[in-house]
């Protein structure tokens, strides 16, 4: 809660991966979400969104033929009040325009986004994209950081913090960054098509069997990944999940059932 408390009276420029989050209902990230919505609509925040983010959400409903997810994705921005849609202007490409000149590898849409932020006069820009750290122009705030546990406890009186709550606030932060990277994969994977879902599972299963023959090189393998489609290149997570852990996540996945584990134990092999 303290990151959103420094948000405050701030206009916040909200990148699409927010709505797609918000959408979906995303775990690491509802509670948050909630609560930043919320305080949007009280009117103590003011968001600020391009309207490519509803373009960029669109893609998919209309890939599916998903009338009633078209309709959510729509429904975000008309019932969110105080949200300040900004138009795709000319000035805003020009400004995304020099952005990419003096950033080559920053995407367009990203580059869109941001000159949104800057012309809007916003404080923040919130978003997953670890990348668009790059921007020295404008505060980039991370929804995997405002998340985060922190953990705080109260040491005993006259003692630093002890070994077991040290220990748990790792493990717990660690559970966070799996939950959320997953959140991420689990979001790509609806959204890809049935031979790019048979092609991903076919290379986490070789990754598999290589880590499973050959258990010296097994703690190197995980998966980092960056996408691309049609709307443009995927966004990637901080985390990188073992790749047994994908596997499992998979074939739950396949059959429509979530893969949330209770514990980093359960990673193992």
């Amino acid at each position: 809660m303290g990151l959103l408390t420094s948000l405050l009276g701030k206009r916040v420029c909200l990148d699409t991966n927010v709505f797609i989050y918000a959408l979906n209902g995303f775990s690491p990230y509802v509670s948050l979400l909630g609560e930043l919505f919320d305080a949007i609509e009280a009117g103590s925040i003011v968001g600020v969104a391009s309207e490519l983010a509803l373009g960029e959400l669109l893609v998919v409903p209309f890939r599916h033929g998903d009338a009633d997810e078209e309709q959510r994705c729509r429904g975000i921005f008309h019932t969110a009040p105080g949200i300040e849609l900004q138009p795709v202007s000319m000035a805003v490409l020009e400004g995304a325009a020099r952005l990419r000149a003096a950033l080559p590898a920053l995407r367009t849409p990203d580059a869109v986004h941001v000159a949104t932020a800057q012309l809007a006069s916003c404080d923040v820009f919130l978003t997953n994209d670890a990348r668009l750290r790059v921007i020295a122009q404008l505060r980039v705030l991370l929804l995997s950081e405002m998340a985060a546990p922190t953990h705080e406890e109260p040491a005993d009186k006259g003692e630093g913090p002890s070994l077991e709550r040290t220990l748990r606030a790792a493990d717990s932060q660690l559970k966070f960054r799996f939950d959320a990277a997953m959140a991420d994969l689990r979001n790509w994977w609806e959204r890809w098509r049935e031979q790019d879902r048979e092609a991903f599972k076919k290379w986490v299963n070789n990754l598999a069997t290589v880590r499973e023959e050959t258990p010296a090189i097994a703690p190197y393998i995980s998966v980092r990944l960056e996408f691309a489609e049609e709307a443009g290149e995927g966004d990637y997570h901080i985390f990188t999940p073992p790749i047994q852990a994908v596997k499992r996540a998979i074939s739950h996945w396949e059959r429509g059932e979530p893969y949330t584990p209770t514990s980093l134990g359960e990673l193992c092999p």
